[in-house]
């Protein structure tokens, strides 16, 4: 059980990374000053994009400086001696700059915007032009791209990629859309590939992440990865997709949840918490136990939220081989494991038994299963119509209605 809780918090850490660094790092402009390893950071980028965000910072510091903010980007229009570069705070709390203004006639104008928001050694810097309209009363969305990539971690880094970008509306920022790599380097990790085989690879897994502000926000990682503990020799974990919600205006359709999970269909876009999709557990070697097939426990779902733990798992055709020299041996064969909001619904396996005092009767496939309404475990046999055993004391017939409490 240690390794799948330690497996549960890793996936939770990778999954919340981005999203809290975000939170910690976009809380509304201040004046940014460029430290030593922004420094360092700027020095490695092409020449043109240093200089765009270096301009961008100096803009954004020129904007509190001079306290020059308007309330909405329509009043450009209707106010052709407002100084440049201007800024506007959105509902989210980022300052989008306005460092020039062209007018086209007396209700349209193209504009230039910028937006920078420091990180601890980088700059995530923003750029674009927009046409807005005075007259008709309404702004269409735009969008300003992201200048440069950065990144931030150290055994999770999350390096932001071209194709990140801020959307605004007239009033400000109202949502961002980071195209991005996970890089996994963890020494207390290790990574194999489809042959099972250990990869000497620092992994590195592309995604997507969508949030409005801190409250909302998407996550998600669609891409196989075969890994396991450094401390744990030959247990290999598969994860092929997981899902982080904190949003409640859309939740993703690849999300599986089992049927009934939802009392209203409307539910579903409310939903917050973490999908693990399937996934699976390999069992080292050493537990086949005279067979050459390895054992593997499949999870079909896995859901995390405020109703608890909710997943199906199962593993087929352990081959567990029955000792027969014992006087009492028995095996498993298939197991299933199904919970829905923290409550067991079905705990079932099967396999062989083999019991000496039944003489030639003596070995029978089973079957155990949970009984929900009675908390207890029943077992079935496959005893013909009755079976009568005499001992020293006594006679015990058993037929098919026969039940045995463990």
């Amino acid at each position: 059980m240690k390794p799948l809780i330690t497996t549960i918090l890793l996936l939770l850490t990778i999954a919340t990374s981005t999203a809290q660094n975000f939170k910690e790092n976009l809380k509304g402009m201040a004046r940014t000053c460029i430290t030593s390893s922004m420094q360092d950071w700027l020095a490695k980028l092409d020449m043109s994009d240093r200089r765009r965000i270096e301009a961008a910072v100096s803009l954004a510091n020129n904007v509190e400086t001079a306290a020059n903010y308007i309330q909405n980007l329509k009043d450009l229009i209707h106010n052709h001696q407002l100084p440049m570069p201007a800024g506007i705070k959105g509902s989210l709390g980022y300052e989008l700059v306005v460092s020039k203004v062209k007018h086209e006639t007396d209700s349209t104008a193209i504009i230039t915007l910028t937006c920078t928001i420091p990180l601890r050694h980088c700059i995530l810097g923003f750029e674009g032009t927009f046409t807005i309209n005075g007259n008709s009363g309404v702004c269409s969305p735009g969008r300003i791209e992201m200048i440069a990539p950065v990144y931030f971690g150290k055994n999770i880094r999350v390096e932001f990629k071209r194709g990140t970008y801020a959307e605004f509306d007239c009033e400000g920022i109202t949502k961002f859309h980071a195209n991005a790599d996970i890089v996994i380097d963890s020494t207390g990790l290790v990574f194999y590939n489809d042959n099972n085989e250990i990869s000497n690879t620092v992994p590195r897994f592309s995604t997507t992440l969508d949030f409005e502000d801190v409250n909302d926000f998407t996550f998600s990682l669609d891409q196989k990865v075969k890994f396991g503990f450094r401390d744990l020799k030959d247990w290999i974990f598969s994860l092929e997709r997981l899902d982080f919600d904190n949003s409640e205006v859309v939740t993703n359709t690849q999300i599986k949840f089992p049927e009934g999970y939802f009392s209203q269909s409307a539910e579903k876009n409310l939903w917050r918490g973490v999908s693990i999709g399937r996934s699976s557990l390999q069992f080292p070697k050493s537990f086949n136990k005279g067979t050459d097939d390895v054992i593997t426990v499949n999870c079909d779902y896995f859901i995390i939220d405020d109703n608890g733990f909710t997943l199906s798992a199962n593993v087929r055709n352990i081959g567990w081989q029955l000792d027969k020299s014992k006087p009492f041996a028995i095996n498993v064969d298939n197991a299933e494991f199904r919970m829905h909001k923290n409550d067991i619904k079905k705990v079932a396996f099967d396999g062989d038994l083999n019991w000496k005092a039944l003489g030639r009767f003596s070995e029978h496939h089973y079957e155990a299963y949970y009984n929900e309404a009675s908390k207890e475990f029943d077992l079935k046999t496959n005893l013909g119509d009755s079976l009568v055993l005499n001992f020293i004391c006594a006679e015990l017939e058993l037929d098919k209605a026969s039940k045995l409490d463990l």
